[in-house]
């Protein structure tokens, strides 16, 4: 389920950057294919979010594809099965004007970060990077974007263990939060997270702004999930 988190203008030019190979996110034994549905809640519009994760293969490669499906639009991820980082994207949106496609394809650099730092190649992927996140209360992670930033950094931090309903169901979760940081970060919303406790750590719920400072609150919370393991 991807997230486009919006805090100011200058923000939203940061949400591509280059991979780097050094990462605290590792594959937390996701299925062969999972089929997840949510229902997203934008002020009083809501809609269904539909994705399919299925792990690929061809001339001895190997990549978990996410083919995510939404009311005015599409995306495709293919992630790298060991660190879930994305190195191929694909969206297209359709806004009434235009349908607009993109593609995108994410070369590492070779540069080395402090261990505690979290590359993102593009916040519609970040739910299924925070899959492979090490959970543990306290746990925190610094967020780099290109650039350094540019004075937007962000961080994500483990707030501890929660059980919560969703479509009437229980689900023991970790919770997480995403904000800003300085200065900005205190008068910033931030961004709330519920994974699921036991792998494979799926997202059960998420609460956050839906774009800029004033716009109606978002929610996203899990509908359905399926999985087919793989055969040994």
């Amino acid at each position: 389920m991807s997230f486009r988190l919006v805090y100011s203008a200058a923000f939203c030019l940061l949400l591509t950057s280059f991979l780097y190979p050094d990462t605290m996110i590792v594959n937390p034994s996701i299925p062969a294919e999972e089929h997840i549905v949510y229902l997203e809640t934008i002020g009083s519009k809501q809609s269904l979010i539909s994705d399919e994760l299925r792990i690929r293969s061809l001339d001895g490669k190997v990549w978990i594809e996410v083919r995510e499906v939404t009311d005015n639009g599409e995306s495709l991820y293919r992630l790298d099965p060991s660190t879930l980082m994305p190195f191929h994207i694909e969206t297209t949106t359709r806004d009434g004007m235009a349908v607009i496609k993109r593609s995108t394809d994410i070369v590492p650099t070779g540069r080395v970060e402090p261990s505690d730092h979290l590359f993102v190649a593009d916040f519609g992927a970040l739910s299924y990077i925070l899959r492979g996140f090490p959970w543990e209360i306290g746990r925190t992670a610094r967020i780099d974007l290109p650039g350094g930033g540019r004075g937007y950094g962000l961080s994500f931090s483990v707030l501890g263990k929660e059980t919560i309903l969703a479509e009437g169901k229980s689900y023991e979760c970790w919770k997480a939060e995403l904000g800003m940081e300085g200065v900005i970060g205190a008068i910033a919303p931030k961004s709330r997270f519920w994974f699921l406790a036991s792998p494979p750590h799926y997202l059960v719920r998420y609460e956050g702004p839906s774009g800029m400072p004033g716009s109606p609150p978002r929610t996203v919370e899990l509908r359905s999930y399926s999985a087919v393991i793989a055969a040994d």
